[in-house]
């Protein structure tokens, strides 16, 4: 996808730069850009709603209310290697 998109564009830039209007190719990507990711972002965050309220991509242990995962009690503290592999003190 990447790669497809800086072809359109390096032919894109090209055309502007050879008539000379390479500022408008610059005020044109920026407006689109401003519209664009606005709308992806209302898109995506729709498609999550309905995802969430049909109960498909939660993942076990996911709390549905808050999208965060709930973390689970630890029973007791897990002990580490103190200085493994390290030099004895003097």
């Amino acid at each position: 996808m990447d790669r497809g998109v800086c072809a359109l564009a390096a032919v894109a830039a090209g055309a502007y730069l050879a008539a000379g209007r390479l500022d408008a190719l610059l005020w044109q990507s920026a407006a689109v850009t401003c519209v664009l990711i606005p709308v992806l972002h209302l898109a995506l965050r729709r498609a999550n709603r309905l995802a969430r309220t049909r109960g498909a991509g939660t993942a076990p242990g996911a709390d549905t209310g808050s999208g965060r995962a709930r973390t689970l009690p630890v029973d007791e503290p897990v002990a580490l290697p103190v200085d493994e592999g390290a030099a004895p003190r003097a």
